[in-house]
């Protein structure tokens, strides 16, 4: 029966709310520089998650085998292609949050924040660099002109034995803590001999080729030399590999009696052959320790800031 008075009203129900734009643009922010996992995880969404996260580990594995393969073009596109794949990542990740109701929060995206930054700090820390790569930064002149101070390597560890030319990362014998970089001229049973700067191997010269003798001269007319830095450059030819290396003078200072390189073990010398201190001063290096071998340069940096000339430069 009408009683003539008003319907009684029904209470609308707001839709509900989505979350914050701080934690959406934060799991954005996560997604760009931690994984592209970060908005599937936070939301629950598995299968999304799983297909991010697997994309990020498709581009890092390609980054780790051009290390290994001594491609640094190859390893440097796909460090930019882990990012450029990251930014379609972080825009799933704004709208993924922004959508969520109660399945989204500050505390689940610091807690998988963490778990994901601690979980890939674990994979470099405990696979990676163990048994794959491992990164190194050149801190003196031994190497030079071949690496300079300031440049950053790569070592290969699943190349952990070296043939003739290579150059290797080694624990140093007499204090296994520091490492070490040189290049290898002798393998288990080689006679390595060096006479007035020429290196012989098993009774054979290694050829060599002036390039450069430019050494200045002081007042005197005595030569003089800046911090290490030899004047006279070389190319030597090992096995059919060529590489340069540096004297302080033409016919070079340090000579080594003839030797043979004891078992399991390498002879290494420094590419600055006057200024190095090597297996002629404290004999050959234990094939146990080398922890791998250098192919190229990924970066550089000195005091008047980046050596674009060097980034990416292989290695002979």
């Amino acid at each position: 029966m009408d009683s003539g008075g008003a319907e009684p009203e029904i209470a609308a129900v707001p839709p509900p709310r989505g979350q914050p734009r701080g934690l959406a643009a934060a799991a954005a922010i996560a997604a760009l520089l931690v994984s592209a996992a970060m908005g599937g995880v936070v939301v629950r969404r598995w299968r999304r998650a799983a297909f991010w996260l697997l994309s990020d580990l498709a581009w890092y594995a390609v980054m780790i085998g051009a290390i290994l393969a001594g491609r640094p073009r190859l390893m440097w596109g796909s460090l930019f292609a882990v990012f450029g794949w990251r930014i379609p990542a972080a825009i799933d990740a704004y709208r993924l949050a922004r959508r969520a109701n109660e399945i989204a929060s500050w505390r689940s995206l610091i807690v998988t924040w963490l778990a994901l930054t601690l979980g890939a700090a674990g994979l470099a820390a405990g696979v990676v660099r163990p048994f794959l790569a491992e990164a190194f930064q050149i801190p003196s002149k031994a190497m030079y002109p071949t690496l300079i101070v300031g440049d950053h390597v790569f070592a290969n560890k699943l190349h952990r034995a070296p043939r003739r030319g290579d150059i290797v990362v080694f624990r140093y014998p007499i204090d296994p803590s520091v490492d070490y970089v040189k290049r290898v001229v002798g393998l288990a049973g080689d006679v390595v001999e060096i006479s007035h700067g020429t290196v012989r191997v098993n009774d054979v010269e290694l050829p060599r080729d002036r390039v450069q003798d430019d050494c200045p001269k002081g007042p005197d007319g005595i030569t003089i030399f800046e911090d290490a830095i030899p004047c006279v450059l070389w190319n030597e030819t090992l096995d059919g590999r060529a590489y340069e290396i540096g004297t302080d003078t033409v016919l070079g200072e340090r000579d080594f009696p003839r030797n043979v390189v004891p078992p399991d073990s390498v002879f290494v010398v420094g590419d600055n052959r006057d200024n190095s201190s090597d297996s002629r001063v404290w004999g050959s290096v234990p094939l146990a320790n080398i922890k791998g071998t250098v192919t190229f340069v990924w970066w550089s940096s000195g005091e008047r800031g980046v050596r674009w000339d060097r980034v990416s430069m292989p290695l002979r």
